[in-house]
């Protein structure tokens, strides 16, 4: 039940980005990635606010479900897609500077498409269209970014 409620708010917030009103919009963002490697996508909100106490919600406007869900000074893994679980990690020490960066590993072909992050009681929002090209069969394995997909679970934050 509570998925449907957080999926119903996500709906009614899709048309208010639209509309953008009296939303902060970020511009749509390219990022360029191969297959097998880690990548970070990367949102700042202007002016910088420290979101360690603002809930952000990372999902993809071509799948129903969430890629990843941050409550404040939490993550939670409970509603994510199943094809994202255990390789999406928010880096907690960047939300106190004001950036929702989204680290994903082993980046798949079908993790290509538009991701969305929003964060409610800031009523802002931003996208990032991420492309994931085929990995040279010849090529060692490189990192996209500086992502850390060392654990699954990033620990409680501090206040």
């Amino acid at each position: 039940m509570f998925f449907c409620l957080l999926q119903l708010i996500v709906d009614l917030n899709i048309m208010f980005l639209c509309s953008a009103g009296d939303w902060t919009i970020l511009p749509t963002k390219e990022i360029k990635t191969e297959e097998g490697s880690n990548v970070t996508l990367q949102c700042r909100l202007d002016p910088r606010v420290n979101l360690v106490h603002h809930g952000s919600f990372w999902f993809r406007a071509d799948l129903s479900g969430w890629i990843h869900i941050y409550w404040p000074r939490r993550d939670d893994p409970g509603p994510q897609l199943l094809q994202y679980r255990g390789r999406t990690t928010v880096d907690h020490e960047d939300l106190r500077k004001g950036n929702l960066n989204l680290h994903i590993c082993s980046v798949q072909l079908s993790d290509a498409g538009l991701y969305k992050c929003f964060v409610l009681t800031l009523r802002s929002s931003c996208t990032i269209n991420m492309t994931v090209g085929e990995r040279e069969r010849n090529t060692q394995h490189s990192e996209t970014s500086t992502g850390s997909c060392d654990r699954a679970e990033p620990p409680l934050v501090n206040n």
